[in-house]
């Protein structure tokens, strides 16, 4: 491995630990993904984001910042949110969060490829 690598890697699992304290409910709702109250408790429920959906099978527990899609057989946290809704790989998915929540660094386009 080599230092740049290594440095690369660092920032990574920065922006993994930073990731765990976002809320995926807020997330959610920046990207226009409605959801509802699941009776008592932290839960949401909601149309998939990933297929037309009709019936609700989305969904969200806020404290514990995770989620489920019932229909599509897929959970996780929120970048795995990030992955699956924009089919990127999870470098990509960091990269793209990373940008949202650092405009100021990324002056110029990357290909996330």
């Amino acid at each position: 491995m080599t230092h740049s690598s290594a440095a690369m890697d660092r920032r990574i699992l920065e922006e993994v630990r930073l990731n765990q304290h976002l809320s995926l409910i807020d997330y959610l709702r920046q990207q226009n993904s409605v959801a509802q109250p699941a009776g008592h408790g932290p839960e949401l429920v909601g149309l998939c984001l990933l297929h037309p959906d009709t019936r609700t099978s989305f969904y969200v527990n806020g404290s514990k910042n995770l989620f489920y899609w019932h229909g599509c057989g897929q959970g996780g946290d929120l970048l795995r949110v990030v992955q699956l809704s924009r089919q990127l790989s999870f470098r990509q998915s960091l990269a793209r969060r990373h940008r949202e929540l650092h405009p100021d660094l990324w002056k110029f386009p990357v290909l996330l490829t």
